[in-house]
C-alpha cells in the first residue's frame, strides 16, 4: 500500500462515523494477520462499575504480535453520549478488567462509540503490571492494575491530519506491527514536536508583523511605548488566546445559536467568522480584539448574546482577555493583515488559523495512564519553553518537566504529606491502607460512585481500605486545606499536577462521605476550591505566569458541563504571581492586621467579575502591598502568598523544577544580594539553585514536603557541603529526589 493509499484509507474509516465493516478492514489492513475469534458479551457480562458506561462490547477478532504478545481487538457501544470525554477513567479501566479476566491479555485495540455520536475514539489500550518485592524478590502485582490508554479522537467532524500521518506507516509495512509500533503508532510525541516546530514559526511571523504595524501606525507604537509593551510579549498573549479560542470551540462554546444550549455552537467559530467577513473587513481589529476584550470579558445578562456576530458568547471573565498593560485596543486603531491568520497566496507562507486547523484540540490535561492524540493544555508549556531562544532559556535556567516526573513528584510528597498530617487523628489510616488508596483512588471512585447510587455493596476487588473509609471526611479536610507552593511555576506544571492528585484523591472520598449521590461536590466544584485554597506559584517571567494561569483556566472549562449557565472563570492575579521569588523583605509582625485585610481583598479579587471593582481591588492590594514593604518596590512572597504563614508559619510542600544556573553565570551584583540575603547554607560558588533550596526551606512550615528537581552535582562539590549541611541542621526527615537527566 502507498503513502496515498494509506492515509487515504485512515480520512475514510477515521473522518466518518463509525462504521464497523470499516474499521475492521482498517485493523486488518494495518495488523496484517487477524485471527477471527470472535465474541459478545451483553450488559449482563459487565461487571456493576461500568454498567453506567459500558452497553455491550465485542471482540471482533485477535492479534499475535511477532512477539508472542496477544492483543484483544474490540468495539465498545457505550451507555450514553458523552462518555467518551467524562469517563475516561472508567472506560480504561473497563478494558483492564477484559483484558485480566480474560487470560491476562496485553493490549487492545479499541473503538469506544455511541450510536447517533458522529465522534468516536479509536484506542490503543496497553496493560500496566507494577512490580512489587517479596520475600523472595521481585513480583508482578496481582492485585487489580490501572492500564495505560492512547487514543486519537475521530469522526465526521474531526481532523485526520495526525492520525494520517502516524498510522500510514504501519499500514505500508509488509510485516506485521510489534506491540511496540503499535504503542509508537499512538503516540503523542509525533504530534507535539511537530506542532511545536509550526507554532515557533507562527510566533516569529506573529511578532514580525506586530513590528511592522506598529512602525506604520504612530499612535499605537506611542501607547506600547508608554505601557512598555514589548512585541514578543503582545506576540505570544495573541497566540495564547487565539489558542485558547480553539479549545472554547472544541467545548462548542462560541457561535452558540440563540436559541441552543451551551455545547451546540460552532466547532471551527475562527475560521467561519474569517471567510464569513465582509470584504475590507480587517479580521484581527473588528472580530478578534472585540471578541478578547468585550464579548469574552464583559457581562452580557441574561444570555450572554453577542449582537454583532447575533450569536451567544460566554462571558468567561479571567485575565486572558484583559489588555496586556491595558493596551488603549479601542483607540489606537492596531490592525494586522489578514494573511497572518490565514495565508491564502502571501509569499510568508500559511497563516495561524491554516496551522491550527489541521490539529485536533483537547481540553483534558493528559495522565500518565490516559493520553490523546491531540493538543493538549500541557503542550502550551512545552510552547512557552520552546518560545524561549536556546541561550536564553540556559541563561534563564528554565527546563521543561516531563509529565510523568510531575505527576510522579506531585503524588509522592502528597502522600508524604498525608501519612504525616494523618498521625495527629485517632483513626489514622496505616501507611499501607494509604498507600493501597492513593494508588486505586481514580478506579476505586466509579465504585463507590455507583455503590451510593445504586445501594450496591463496597467492591472487593477495588475498594477503599476501611481504615481510609474510616477517616475519610478527615483525610478529605487535609486535603481541602492544604498550602502548595512553586517557587519557580514556570508554566504551571507542578501547580496543575497537584491540582489533579488532590481532585483524584478527593473525588473518590466525597461519595464516602456523601450521605446522598446529589451531595457529591463536582469535578469543577473541586476544582475551583484547589486553586482558590491549595495553589499558589511566582516566576519571574510573566510570559510564563499567563502560560500557567491559561492551563488552571482550561482545567476548569473542561468541567464545566452546564448548558444553560458557564461560571466566569477566576481572577488569578495574587495566585499565580510573577515576581523574584529568592527576593526577602524583612516582615514587621506588628502589621498582622493589615496582612489580614490583604487577605479578605484578594479573596474578593479571585471571584469578581466587574471590571471597575477589579481594577479597584487591585490597586487597593497594591497599595496594602507598598505599605508593608515600605515603598520599597521590592517583592516578596510572603507578603503576596500571606495566609499560609500567618495560619501556619509555612506551606505544606514545596514543590518545583528551580532555575538551574551556573554561579559563574550569575551577575556579581546578583550574587553579592543572594549571599547577603542567604548567609548559611550558600557560599560564593553556588549555583543559583542553592538559593531556591535554602529559600524553599524558609517558605516550608515546620514539618512540611520539600520536592525540587534537582542534578546530582552539589552532592559531591565543595558549595554542595553548605548547603548539605543545612539541610541535616533543619530536617528530621526529608524527601529529595533526583533526576540527573533533567539536567
Amino acid at each position: 500500500m502507498t503513502e496515498t493509499e494509506a492515509k487515504k484509507l485512515v480520512a475514510e474509516t477515521l473522518g466518518a462515523e463509525f462504521n464497523l465493516a470499516a474499521f475492521a478492514q482498517l485493523l486488518g489492513n494495518m495488523l496484517k494477520e487477524v485471527n477471527p475469534k470472535k465474541a459478545q458479551w451483553t450488559a449482563a457480562y459487565v461487571k456493576s462499575p461500568y454498567l453506567d458506561h459500558v452497553d455491550k462490547y465485542d471482540r471482533i477478532g485477535q492479534y499475535t504480535d511477532p512477539n508472542g504478545k496477544v492483543i484483544d481487538l474490540l468495539v465498545v457501544r457505550l451507555q450514553k453520549a458523552g462518555a467518551m470525554i467524562r469517563a475516561r477513567s472508567a472506560l480504561r479501566g473497563f478494558i483492564a478488567h477484559h483484558l485480566k479476566k480474560r487470560d491476562n491479555k496485553d493490549a487492545a485495540l479499541v473503538a469506544f462509540h455511541f450510536p447517533g455520536e458522529t465522534a468516536w475514539r479509536f484506542s490503543f489500550v496497553r496493560m500496566r503490571h507494577d512490580l512489587i518485592e517479596t520475600d523472595s524478590g521481585l513480583a508482578v502485582r496481582r492485585a487489580f492494575t490501572p492500564a495505560r490508554r492512547y487514543s486519537f479522537l475521530v469522526g465526521k467532524e474531526e481532523k485526520t491530519h495526525t492520525a494520517q500521518r502516524q498510522l500510514a506507516e504501519l499500514l505500508q509495512a509488509e510485516a506485521p506491527p510489534t506491540m511496540e509500533k503499535l504503542e509508537r503508532a499512538f503516540g503523542v510525541e509525533p504530534v507535539t514536536e511537530r506542532f511545536f516546530q509550526e507554532y515557533r514559526e507562527l510566533y516569529k511571523r506573529v511578532r514580525k508583523a506586530v513590528e511592522d504595524a506598529l512602525a506604520e501606525n504612530k499612535k499605537a507604537k506611542a501607547d506600547f511605548d508608554e505601557k512598555e509593551i514589548n512585541p514578543a510579549d503582545f506576540a505570544k498573549k495573541l497566540l495564547g488566546q487565539i489558542v485558547f479560542l480553539y479549545f472554547l470551540q472544541r467545548k462548542g462554546w462560541l457561535g452558540v445559536p440563540l436559541d441552543k444550549k451551551w455545547g451546540a455552537g460552532d466547532s471551527e467559530f475562527l475560521r467561519s467568522q474569517f471567510n464569513s467577513r465582509k470584504k475590507g473587513v480587517n479580521f484581527y481589529a473588528k472580530i478578534l480584539q472585540p471578541l478578547f476584550y468585550s464579548a469574552l470579558r464583559l457581562d452580557r445578562p441574561p444570555a450572554d448574546l453577542y449582537e454583532p456576530l447575533n450569536c451567544r458568547i460566554p462571558f468567561l471573565n479571567g485575565g486572558l482577555f484583559t489588555p496586556l498593560k491595558n493596551h488603549d485596543w479601542q483607540r489606537c486603531g492596531f490592525t494586522l493583515p489578514d494573511d497572518l491568520f490565514s495565508g491564502g497566496e502571501s509569499d510568508e507562507g500559511e497563516g495561524v488559523l491554516d496551522v491550527l486547523d489541521r490539529y485536533n484540540f483537547t481540553i483534558a490535561e493528559d495522565e500518565p495512564d490516559e493520553r490523546e492524540v491531540a493538543v493538549d493544555p500541557e503542550m502550551l508549556g512545552k510552547i512557552f519553553e520552546n518560545l524561549i531562544a536556546e541561550n536564553e532559556r540556559k541563561g534563564a535556567g528554565a527546563f521543561y518537566t516531563p509529565r510523568d516526573t510531575v505527576h510522579f513528584m506531585c503524588r509522592e510528597s502528597l502522600r508524604q504529606h498525608l501519612l504525616g498530617a494523618m498521625q495527629k487523628f485517632p483513626k489514622s489510616p496505616s501507611a499501607d491502607d494509604l498507600n493501597e488508596f492513593i494508588r486505586v483512588a481514580d478506579i476505586a471512585a466509579e465504585y463507590e460512585i455507583r455503590r451510593l447510587r445504586k445501594g450496591e455493596p463496597a467492591s472487593e476487588s477495588v475498594s477503599i481500605p476501611k481504615s481510609v473509609r474510616n477517616a475519610a471526611a478527615e483525610l478529605d479536610e487535609l486535603l481541602c486545606n492544604i498550602r502548595v507552593c512553586d517557587p519557580a511555576v514556570g508554566s504551571g506544571a507542578f501547580v496543575v499536577g497537584m491540582m489533579h492528585e488532590i481532585i483524584r484523591l478527593r473525588a473518590a472520598l466525597a461519595p464516602v462521605i456523601a450521605k446522598k449521590s446529589e451531595c457529591i461536590p463536582s469535578a469543577y466544584e473541586l476544582k475551583y476550591n484547589a486553586i482558590a485554597e491549595c495553589l499558589y506559584g511566582t516566576d519571574k517571567d510573566g510570559g510564563a505566569v499567563e502560560i500557567a494561569q491559561l492551563r488552571l483556566w482550561l482545567s476548569l472549562v473542561v468541567d464545566e458541563e452546564s448548558p444553560n449557565a458557564i461560571r466566569p472563570l477566576p481572577n488569578l492575579n495574587y495566585k499565580l504571581v510573577c515576581g523574584d521569588a529568592l527576593s526577602r523583605v524583612d516582615r514587621d509582625v506588628l502589621n498582622d492586621r493589615e496582612f489580614q485585610n490583604l487577605e479578605k481583598l484578594e479573596r474578593k479579587f479571585f471571584s469578581e467579575t466587574r471590571p471597575s471593582v477589579k481594577e479597584k481591588l487591585d490597586k487597593d492590594i497594591l497599595a496594602i502591598l507598598q505599605k508593608l514593604i515600605r515603598n520599597s518596590g521590592a517583592f516578596d512572597l510572603k507578603f503576596v502568598f500571606s495566609a499560609p504563614f500567618r495560619e501556619n508559619g509555612g506551606f505544606d510542600i514545596v514543590i518545583g523544577n528551580p532555575p538551574y544556573i551556573r554561579q559563574k553565570n550569575i551577575p556579581a551584583a546578583e550574587r553579592k544580594r543572594l549571599l547577603e540575603q542567604y548567609p548559611v547554607g550558600a557560599v560564593k560558588s553556588s549555583d543559583y539553585f542553592v538559593y531556591f533550596y535554602l529559600r524553599g526551606l524558609q517558605i516550608l512550615r515546620k514539618g512540611g514536603i520539600h520536592a525540587f528537581v534537582c542534578s546530582n552535582s552539589w552532592l559531591d562539590v565543595a558549595y554542595g557541603a553548605a548547603l548539605q549541611k543545612r539541610l541535616l541542621d533543619d530536617f528530621d526527615t526529608m524527601a529529595v529526589y533526583h533526576n540527573e537527566a533533567q539536567k
